[in-house]
């Protein structure tokens, strides 16, 4: 889809998303993609993982540092590689079989109860 080759032409994504957003879809996309992200530090980006290593995050609302940290991630290929691996590690939670085993596992701990 056009979609897709438009993800696999990206270096990085920037999001630069208010905490309203929700559960941040897109950015999920590209760490599942093997982007290197720069995401704001809003509640639904961070409960990606409890290691925050799997993107740079800056304040919302706040430019200089978002641009401070694009500075940082366009500036170091190692750390790019780093994060576009770790990405993607973070992104396989949401696999369909591995969502489908936590569900069981939920269900089958509350039937038990």
């Amino acid at each position: 889809t056009a979609m897709t080759r438009l993800t696999h032409s990206c270096d990085v994504l920037i999001a630069p998303t208010h905490r309203e957003a929700g559960f941040g879809l897109p950015a999920a996309e590209a760490l599942a993609s093997g982007l290197a992200c720069l995401l704001t530090s809003i509640p639904a980006y961070l409960s990606f993982d409890d290691t925050r290593d799997y993107a740079l995050f800056a304040p919302e609302d706040n430019a200089i540092e978002l641009g401070e940290r694009l500075i940082d991630l366009l500036s170091d290929r190692d750390l790019r590689e780093r994060l576009r691996v770790r990405g993607r590690e973070v992104a396989e939670q949401w696999r369909v079989d591995r969502v489908a085993e936590r569900l069981e596992r939920f269900f089958e701990e509350r039937r038990a109860r």
